[in-house]
């Protein structure tokens, strides 16, 4: 780029006016003198005036940054990001896939006689059931050599852990507690109540070093209300996906009941599920509502309030939670597969990071959710997607050389309805609905 030259011989302006009225006097001298020329204008004719280095600023128009906890505010959404669930698995899986080591053990047919051999006893205790030394964690007690030295001793080769990971929920920067005894999972880290990561897996080497397993806990038909589900109410790329939720119009809104004060959502009366169901937006009425509680819980839907997303838009959700409304429901045929990806991430955290070598099941006969005919309730028990999905959960843990139980929180009728494949599992240590095991 040519700078615009500056013409050097222009003829200075007199200070005096009077002089600047007398016309130039044109000689036949003057006007046939030739310009003089520089040595390189001359020699090299061709040659460019010479050039200024040429810089501008940043042109950044900034917009006001967002101080509220809300989609504008990109230190908020990072943060959510750096401890999501689904961003861990992601993490995880770009590790493994293509590796030789995920296809070394068989995983098509479930094989329970190998995991009675290979664990036919167990010890469960539950955090809160468990009494350590004085200063003691809860991990560190377990993966004590002395209590496998005892456990080794009587049999014991099998120790489940309970849920130990964190839950409950996220309000702004701070943790909410649990609402429902660590089984509304936040986060793949270790709760820091229950010890460390460390501990956890000293105790699987422990374990192993005695011949036995630990068993831990996933959950994969809800989690709790934390960075996953945050930033699925700012519509942040596919998390909503990971939810059974509905992005209900502002146009609409009027059909949603307020959300009180200092409060996050609210659940919707069995009146505000019908006109919703009538309005095309959810199913409706499922089969039954569990934590029934008047003037708290009367539906599985709650309604969030208004949350400004990544693009400063406003947006209420309609979402399901068969359980409490701090435990909101996993899709698991959604066309993310986001949900998919959360819950066999945690499994695979748990098997190949951690060190366990079992799984249990939490509450997995609710995974599938239909609309019916007009007025019946939604087939939400019992659904055929519900045992399709347990079935690919199995056979992941089973591919990477571990095994699984699941916790069926049905009916007897519905139990027996199951495949044969799915096994009765001789364990009678946690109160409860029966449980069986796709081994």
């Amino acid at each position: 780029m040519r700078e615009p030259v500056v013409n050097e011989s222009a003829a200075e302006v007199s200070a005096d006016p009077s002089e600047s009225q007398e016309e130039p006097q044109v000689t036949e001298e003057t006007a046939t003198e030739s310009p003089e020329i520089t040595f390189d204008e001359q020699f090299y004719p061709a040659r460019p005036k010479a050039l200024r280095p040429i810089a501008r600023r940043r042109q950044f128009f900034a917009a006001r940054p967002s101080l509220e906890f809300d989609g504008l505010n990109s230190t908020y959404v990072d943060w959510l990001r750096n401890q999501s669930m689904l961003g861990d698995a992601n993490t995880m899986a770009r590790q493994l896939s293509g590796q030789a080591s995920m296809w070394q053990n068989s995983y098509a047919r479930p094989n329970p006689r190998s995991a009675v051999e290979r664990a036919p006893v167990w010890f469960t205790a539950y955090p809160l059931s468990f009494i350590t030394k004085d200063g003691q964690s809860f991990l560190s007690a377990l993966g004590d050599p002395a209590l496998w030295d005892a456990f080794s001793q009587i049999g014991i080769r099998g120790l489940h852990t309970g849920p130990v990971k964190l839950a409950g929920g996220i309000r702004g920067w701070s943790q909410t507690p649990s609402v429902d005894g660590h089984f509304d999972r936040i986060s793949m880290a270790i709760d820091p109540a229950f010890g460390t990561e460390e501990e956890f897996r000293q105790m699987c080497e422990v374990a192993v070093e005695h011949g036995g397993t630990i068993i831990d806990d996933i959950v994969p038909g809800h989690t709790g209300k934390g960075a996953d589900f945050r930033l699925a109410e700012m519509n942040f790329r596919d998390y909503p996906g990971i939810y059974h939720m509905v992005d209900i119009p502002e146009e609409d809104w009027h059909l949603l009941p307020d959300v009180p004060e200092n409060e996050d959502s609210v659940n919707i009366s069995p009146e505000t599920e019908k006109a919703l169901q009538q309005a095309g937006y959810i199913i409706g009425r499922l089969q039954r509502v569990i934590f029934y509680e008047p003037g708290v819980k009367e539906t599985n839907w709650s309604a969030t309030k208004a949350i400004v997303d990544t693009t400063g838009k406003k947006r209420r959700w309609v979402y399901l939670h068969y359980f409490k409304a701090g435990q909101p429901s996993i899709n698991w045929l959604d066309p993310t597969f986001a949900g998919m990806r959360l819950v066999v991430g945690d499994a695979l955290h748990s098997l190949l990071d951690l060190g366990t070598g079992a799984l249990r099941l939490d509450a997995n006969g609710f995974l599938g959710v239909e609309k019916s005919a007009e007025e019946e309730p939604g087939w939400s028990e019992g659904h055929p997607l519900s045992e399709a999905a347990n079935q690919l959960i199995g056979s992941m843990i089973r591919k990477v050389g571990g095994f699984s139980f699941q916790e069926l929180n049905l009916t007897i009728d519905d139990i027996k309805a199951s495949p044969s494949r799915v096994r009765t599992c001789p364990t009678t240590s946690s109160p409860g609905p029966p449980t069986t095991t796709p081994w």
